[in-house]
């Protein structure tokens, strides 16, 4: 009944779990928010189209995040740890980019948000990773790669298809094939017939998605 509603709550929502999680579960550490851009983008989304937010205001939100995150100290540890409780913050890592559940590209714009921040804060907390995949923008790839040459160590890059197929490999993550009864009667894959324009005279070559894609991605550079 509570729900968060703006982009200002989802943040605020947001916050007071971190605080509830590392506190009374006392998670050693670490406790990350998982895909925060594509969790919050809705929220984005909706108030920017309403014009009830801008964009300097959703990554003013972001960056007083990163200032609570970077000043809350670490609850008490136990043994090895004890006497460095309270002196140092727990651990966060905030992932942007990557893939979506159904396997899309993750980059949305409040991944952009994400980046900008990190550019702009330099805190060590919350620590940061971009997601790569095959379909990762260029626009995303070239937007970190400016930050990682800065050399403060942020941020990180992990290879998001590597996981997935990991993921798969050690079955967290099950293929279901097409299912048998309706192959020959239903289309389980792209292929148009390309018999008449080739009747027509057409002769050049045809790209394949990927090199299609890619191509379509410079021109869309080129203009942004």
């Amino acid at each position: 009944p509570h729900a968060p509603r703006t982009f200002y709550e989802a943040l605020q929502a947001y916050w007071f779990v971190h605080l509830g999680v590392v506190t009374e579960l006392n998670t050693w550490d670490s406790f990350c928010p998982g895909r925060l851009d594509q969790h919050l983008e809705p929220f984005y989304t909706r108030e920017v189209t309403a014009g009830t937010l801008t964009r300097e205001r959703a990554v003013e939100l972001l960056e007083c995040l990163w200032v609570k995150v970077n000043n809350q100290p670490a609850p008490p540890k136990v043994g090895v740890t004890a006497a460095e409780s309270g002196t140092y913050t727990d651990f966060c890592n905030i992932n942007v980019g990557g893939l979506r559940p159904d396997g899309s590209d993750g980059v949305n714009e409040v991944s952009y948000l994400l980046l900008d921040v990190i550019d702009e804060m330099h805190l060590l907390q919350p620590s940061s990773n971009i997601q790569l995949s095959r379909k990762s923008p260029d626009r995303f790839l070239r937007r970190a790669a400016r930050i990682i040459r800065e050399g403060w160590g942020q941020p990180s890059v992990f290879n998001a298809d590597m996981v997935v197929e990991e993921l798969l490999r050690q079955g967290f993550i099950e293929y279901i094939p097409f299912p048998e009864a309706l192959k020959g009667k239903y289309q389980s894959f792209t292929q148009a017939d390309l018999t008449a324009l080739r009747a027509a005279g057409y002769s050049a070559p045809f790209l394949d998605v990927e090199q299609g894609v890619g191509h379509y991605v410079q021109w869309l550079n080129q203009r942004v």
